[in-house]
């Protein structure tokens, strides 16, 4: 494998800044003056959710619970509401882009998973389909990491009934059929399912005010750095590097976590670290079921 040489990603890193930072510009404040138009249009979708389920938002700043986070004024324009708890804005993200919010993911800020989880997918439909899309995600960059695992092994893997797939071992000549990529991707969904239930279960045990449903919404939401896969697949980043992926994805597990159930640094810890038993069993299961040597993490 190429090493990791650092100057060949400065023209990479100076993008994306200037992306983040230059090209995408936070919209205006909603004060007395009026807001851009997109801004509205994103308000309004908002206020007809909360209308919808009739279920509360959160104010970002203090968890407080709020009716709606924009109100409209006599002259007809949308403005952010003030929570009555900190006196601050319910929700600020309501005029930010969608990439500055998952950037803040990225720097696992509170406020951003808060404003995803409780004030921007408020119906079932809209979350499933967010869930839905980030999980196949997922799942394909979990499968390309797991095969560039296998394929660096320094004796070949047989799996059961990969020679009867196309005729040939796929392991042995370093190559990728449909049947294995499919294969891999089983694999990799059910360590991420067993992770869930584990987390899923700690929570339950615990008696956190947490659903199943929103649960799962967090753990996936919070999977975002698992994106990482796929650029250290392009650039082609050392296997050594690898493992830092999982680290920063349970990371930003437990400040979803947190955030959905309001509970301490140390208890977010222990749901995640339950997650990750309840992974290991699954994985060391599937390995002496399939003799695939699947890493635990």
């Amino acid at each position: 494998l190429p090493s990791l040489d650092i100057c060949v990603h400065v023209p990479y890193m100076i993008q994306l800044y200037h992306f983040f930072f230059v090209r995408i510009r936070r919209p205006p404040r909603s004060t007395l003056s009026s807001s851009s138009a997109a801004s509205d249009v994103y308000k309004r979708q908002y206020q007809r959710r909360v209308r919808g389920n009739g279920s509360l938002m959160r104010c970002i700043e203090c968890g407080a619970s709020v009716a709606r986070t924009t109100s409209r004024d006599p002259q007809g324009l949308d403005q952010l509401i003030r929570c009555a708890v900190c006196d601050g804005y319910a929700d600020k993200y309501v005029e930010d882009e969608l990439a500055l919010i998952i950037l803040d993911l990225a720097l696992h800020k509170p406020r951003a998973f808060c404003h995803i989880l409780f004030n921007r997918f408020r119906t079932s439909r809209d979350t499933v389909v967010l869930c839905t899309k980030l999980l196949l995600l997922y799942t394909v960059a979990e499968a390309g990491i797991l095969f560039r695992f296998l394929r660096s092994q320094s004796e070949p893997v047989c799996v059961w009934g990969c020679r009867e797939w196309g005729g040939q071992d796929w392991c042995d000549e370093r190559q990728l059929t449909a049947e294995a990529a499919m294969l891999l991707m089983l694999l990799s969904l059910a360590q991420f399912g067993a992770y869930m239930a584990g987390v899923v279960a700690a929570t339950c045990a615990a008696e956190l005010p947490a659903r199943v449903p929103d649960i799962i919404t967090a753990i996936i939401v919070g999977s975002l750095g698992k994106c990482a896969w796929i650029m250290m697949q392009m650039w082609e980043y050392p296997d050594g590097l690898i493992p830092l992926v999982p680290c920063y994805v349970y990371a930003s597990h437990c400040v979803a976590l947190r955030v959905l159930v309001d509970c301490s640094a140390s208890t977010g810890y222990l749901l995640v670290g339950a997650g990750i038993g309840c992974r290991a069993v699954a994985t060391l299961s599937i390995s002496s079921l399939t003799s695939i040597p699947l890493p635990t993490l």
